[in-house]
């Protein structure tokens, strides 16, 4: 179940998305008085099965259809792989940030990092300096398929 929380930020909503995207997805009430664009923070989806992503498609095309724009910041994991692996997943939404999975080296923490778009041009996922943010150690090792990860924006 996905639950909505909605928030201000630079005088726009943000609609917050978090958990899982399955049958029972419906955010529509949620967003019934809408103004476009739409803002969506989405890290926190953490997991999706095939007939949510049916819902999920069937919901953000029936936005674009009504010519809502729609803007995905902080894409989690489990939806970039769907950007990757499903044509038109976005649903003509505009991706302007995704959070990043890394594992720590040294102390062996999990961290997720968000970047926009255009701090990653040029960047290679699996030779970064970043630091961690438990132990501070630059020795931060991408968790997923570097060539792959940012596909989906090429």
């Amino acid at each position: 179940m996905v639950t909505v929380k909605t928030f201000n930020q630079n005088g726009k909503v943000v609609y917050q998305f978090a958990g899982v995207v399955d049958e029972s997805f419906d955010v529509s009430a949620a967003l019934k008085d809408a103004q476009a664009p739409l803002f969506f923070e989405l890290s926190g989806i953490k997991r999706m099965n095939s007939t949510g992503v049916k819902k999920w498609m069937q919901f953000f095309n029936a936005l674009q259809a009504e010519g809502k724009r729609c803007i995905f910041a902080r894409v989690s994991p489990t939806l970039v792989e769907q950007l990757n692996l499903i044509s038109n997943f976005s649903c003509g939404a505009e991706v302007v940030s995704v959070v990043l999975p890394f594992t720590c080296q040294a102390c062996g923490s999990s961290e997720s990092i968000s970047k926009d778009k255009k701090a990653l041009v040029g960047v290679d996922l699996d030779h970064v300096d970043w630091p961690c943010s438990s132990c501070q150690a630059p020795k931060l090792e991408f968790d997923d398929l570097a060539d792959e990860y940012l596909r989906f924006w090429k």
